[in-house]
């Protein structure tokens, strides 16, 4: 039984992390658009470190 409660709660942590990276790149996306003079366009490599960098800063990988 608690191995599947451990389970469960990974998989609860990994979908909130993913859907954090889903809002991370929508923001990104946005700021993108408004920024004309600074076009600058986000790789997938660079979505993906950034919120690492930000997971990490507030402590979901602890």
């Amino acid at each position: 039984m608690s191995k599947q409660i451990k389970d469960r709660k990974e998989i609860k942590l990994l979908d909130s992390q993913i859907y954090l990276c889903d809002e991370i790149r929508k923001l990104l996306k946005k700021k993108e658009k408004r920024s004309l003079a600074f076009e600058q366009e986000y790789t997938e490599h660079d979505i993906l470190h950034k919120t690492l960098s930000f997971i990490l800063s507030i402590g979901w990988m602890a």
